[in-house]
């Protein structure tokens, strides 16, 4: 009897043919390559499957055995998208949710993500909190350059809220992903001088793939009879591309016999923020030398690639480019800057030249060097190095053996259960008799043991609020008064009264799915180091009924990312907390009107103590048009988070002598 085949999965919102350049072609040359091996599910957006149906489908597109899977991309709106972080926080979720479905009786063995917008980072959140359909599942990021090196490298990091949360979750998944994937060269250090190598997972060379289209060897020999030797730029013209260097470069020297055309996509990452286009432009005005060709289908770029002798990756870094591939497809030598992967794509000497570094300067020398030497262009070509050089960095066989043994590695696998912790369930109430009851059923129907429940009453004293009495006597509860005194001094009070090694806050109006506590428990014992855990919430309004089509809520990140020092994203407050975190002096303000959960988490951030979120809605957070987190909260919200920062500023500070 054969083994079972693998399954893999891979995942990119970009994908050839329905994208140009960069990951896309990768992506489906792999699933392609893969595809004799095992089971492969493609999983890109929505807006291609009209595309996917008119081109035949997946077995079409990739060959048999691949199936391809389309997750929603519509954008959410007003208070929607206000409760992700960022769009591509919308998009990983969404593709979670998807693999959850498709994967409920079938796991796969591998995951495939792509670094760049950090898509797999709901998936790995999932994994790292006990999500069941992939404890067993390899979970990988490869290394295409993620969306914060580009931004450094195209010379404008911006410091606003979505694009801190993009680099924040793309940071996370090369963290939490069992191993990071790369294809060869420099781009593993690179990636461990930039993020530190205790920020990353395991790394790992695995070869990428590259679509191999038959493409006859070329002979000719580059001088033709003008005598000139023609050199290629081809790619976006893009500061992190380092196509300006390479115009100073050319515009620099005095040598002759060379003409350079530019071809590529316009971005604005000139000098403040223009058109970089326009800024090369400028720059060669006047220089018969250099020309900027118009755009032509990328079905055509292999004759333009023809007509010309070298191409040139003039990168600041780059990591491993498809237009070095290409290059060598079609026979041409490159040069190079040493950076990233092209230290091992391009064989000084070999298949192409590379520069000392990657200033203008250095380009320029190793410009003219080749210039000088026309007859070593012409002998690499007609000998075929850059088309060998070609076989050696698309290895269909080579990959698919690096996929094999990649599949035989460890997994992140989760601890074996033990003897639970007691878990308290702290309940503040405040006039809440109209939805304490249901409160206290949601705790009943837990499916992990409830070690008890206290009810600390803020001073509600109304004949109507004999409620919390009598449920305090039929169900066994811990009922403790206060003067009124406000929501963190109840929380305190409960906490300080709780005997359970877990604390769980949970407001009086609000309610817990009957898995909650089960899954924050396993969340907890899987990573020691997790300080709480969390869930996303579902919306519902006064009388319990779920806003919208039911996946109206909220979706917190955690208290990991420094996000939480600008808005909320650590969660609720209905969390599953370890005792130590208030054992350590940590509590809830009693200044504060609203948001004390935040400033908890805030503060638990400063003291490295960390938690995590659980990517399923199993906490129901009622709307109500009363709240105080509504009639205050918001309202106030910039006073209250001023208040905050002092708070804050004044417990770090000793004032007595």
């Amino acid at each position: 009897m054969c083994p079972p085949r693998p399954r893999i999965v891979l995942v990119s919102r970009e994908l050839h043919p329905f994208d140009g350049g960069g990951i896309a072609p990768c992506v489906a040359a792999l699933a392609t390559q893969l595809a004799s091996i095992a089971d492969v599910t493609l999983v890109t957006h929505e807006g291609h499957r009209a595309a996917a149906a008119a081109r035949g489908g997946p077995e079409a597109l990739y060959g048999p055995g691949v199936e391809l899977l389309f997750a929603s991309d519509t954008r959410p709106e007003g208070p929607e998208a206000e409760a992700w972080a960022a769009y591509p926080h919308t998009w990983s979720g969404r593709v979670f949710e998807l693999l959850a479905e498709r994967f409920a009786d079938a796991r796969p063995d591998l995951i495939e993500f792509c670094d760049y917008l950090g898509e797999g980072f709901v998936t790995l959140q999932a994994r790292r909190t006990g999500e069941r359909f992939l404890r067993d599942t390899r979970i990988a990021v490869r290394a295409h350059t993620t969306s914060e090196l580009a931004a450094v490298l195209n010379g404008a990091l911006r410091d606003d809220n979505a694009t801190v949360a993009v680099g924040e979750i793309e940071r996370y998944a090369l963290r939490h992903a069992d191993v990071l994937l790369y294809s060869g060269g420099d781009v593993g250090r690179s990636y461990e001088r930039f993020y530190g190598a205790d920020a990353l997972a395991p790394r790992r060379q695995v070869l990428d793939a590259f679509r191999r289209d038959r493409v006859a060897l070329v002979k000719r020999a580059p001088v033709q009879d003008d005598g000139l030797l023609r050199l290629l730029y081809i790619g976006r013209m893009e500061r992190r591309k380092g196509v300006q260097n390479l115009v100073r470069a050319v515009t620099a020297t005095d040598v002759g016999g060379w003409t350079l055309s530019l071809l590529g996509g316009d971005t604005k990452t000139a000098p403040l923020g223009q058109s970089m286009r326009e800024h090369l432009e400028l720059a060669v005005r006047g220089d018969e030398r250099v020309r900027l060709l118009d755009a032509v289908p990328r079905e055509h770029v292999g004759a333009v690639i023809d007509d010309h002798d070298v191409v040139v990756v003039p990168s600041l870094w780059e990591c491993w480019p498809n237009v070095i591939r290409e290059a060598f497809l079609h026979n041409r030598p490159v040069l190079a800057t040493p950076t990233g992967g092209m230290v091992e794509l391009v064989e000084h000497g070999v298949s192409g030249w590379l520069a000392e570094d990657a200033s203008a300067e250095a380009l320029r020398r190793s410009l003219e060097q080749i210039v000088a030497r026309p007859a070593a262009v012409a002998g690499l070509i007609a000998a075929g190095a850059p088309r060998a050089a070609f076989d050696r960095v698309v290895d269909p066989d080579r990959t698919r053996r690096e996929y094999l043994a990649l599949l035989d590695g460890p997994t992140r696998r989760s601890p074996r259960p033990g003897r639970p912790p007691a878990v308290s369930v702290v309940v503040p109430y405040y006039e809440m008799d109209a939805h304490v009851e249901e409160t206290l059923d949601s705790i009943t129907s837990q499916t992990a043991p409830v070690h008890e429940v206290v009810i600390v009453n803020d001073g509600s004293l109304r004949a109507r609020d004999g409620i919390v009495d009598r449920l305090a006597s039929e169900r066994e509860v811990l009922l403790v008064t206060q003067p009124n005194t406000g929501l963190g001094a109840a929380r305190n009070l409960g906490i300080r009264v709780a005997s359970g090694r877990l604390v769980l806050p949970l407001d009086s109006d609000d309610m817990l799915e009957p898995e909650f506590v089960e899954r924050c428990l396993h969340a907890l014992e899987r990573d020691e180091r997790l300080a709480y855990a969390t869930t996303w919430t579902r919306w519902v309004d006064e009388d319990g009924r779920p806003l919208g089509d039911g996946q109206l809520g909220h979706q917190p990140l955690g208290n990991w990312t420094r996000l939480v020092e600008r808005n909320n994203w650590a969660g609720t407050a209905s969390a599953l907390i370890r005792r130590e975190v208030f054992d350590r002096g940590l509590a809830y303000s009693v200044e504060l009107t609203s948001y004390e959960d935040w400033l908890l988490y805030r503060r638990m951030r400063r003291a490295g103590l960390h938690g995590d979120v659980i990517p399923r809605r199993l906490f129901r957070n009622r709307i109500r048009r009363a709240s105080m987190v509504r009639t205050i909260g918001h309202e106030h919200v910039a006073r209250i988070y001023d208040e905050m920062n002092a708070r804050i500023a004044e417990g770090e500070m000793t004032w007595t002598a």
